[in-house]
């Protein structure tokens, strides 16, 4: 039994085993784009002040709106809840009134009738 030659070049166990030389060439121009725009990036918000306040701002204000946001949707759903629960109350106690009327009218009329 013979063992597999390894693909010249590639290590065997390395991510680019068995790729084509044109995804090779794909992924390598892809990794020195994003690499390259990492350090333009970098070298910009160095050099940049006005860069640095708004995102700085830009992050801040993000924050300031979810915690807000988060607050009020709380105390929103809190609300709705206790109104909810209120009405379900009232509900339940007016059909419990009308329920006890009806039949204090029916012992009343049942009383009032000869045996």
């Amino acid at each position: 039994m013979q063992r597999p030659k390894a693909i010249s070049g590639a290590v065997a166990g390395s991510p680019r085993l068995g790729r084509p030389a044109p995804v090779r060439r794909l992924l390598d121009s892809g990794q020195r784009q994003v690499l390259a725009l990492a350090g333009q990036l970098r070298r910009s918000w160095r050099r940049s002040l006005q860069l640095r306040v708004i995102t700085g701002t830009l992050v801040i204000s993000a924050v300031v709106v979810a915690v807000l946001g988060f607050f009020l949707m709380g105390q929103i759903a809190g609300g709705l809840l206790a109104n909810a629960r209120t009405a379900a109350l009232t509900q339940t106690a007016d059909g419990l009134a009308v329920a006890q009327s009806g039949l204090t009218c029916r012992d009343r009329t049942a009383a009032a009738r000869p045996r």
